[in-house]
């Protein structure tokens, strides 16, 4: 997981946060700020916990518009059943 957040980590990134910056659902955006700070510090755990703690919606909307493209690889990372 480390390897696949380490290799896709500047494009995932910059998609991250161009995509944060234009999200218009307050709760989401708050969400996936918290979710990028913790992994930008390497606190992968942490960020799984964010994810583990979304309903099915929001899992959903993370998935439609955040896991997509360069972040694809950091779908299976962070949605992993076995916790981190």
């Amino acid at each position: 997981c480390q390897a696949i957040m380490f290799l896709s980590e500047k494009d995932c990134g910059e998609q991250l946060l161009a995509t944060l910056a234009k999200e218009a659902n307050a709760n989401m955006k708050t969400l996936m700020q918290k979710l990028i700070d913790n992994v930008q510090k390497g606190e992968i755990k942490a960020s799984q916990s964010i994810i583990n703690r979304m309903d099915a919606a929001q899992k959903q909307y993370a998935t439609d518009n955040y896991w997509v493209r360069a972040c694809l690889p950091m779908k299976s990372c962070l949605e992993c059943p076995v916790e981190l």
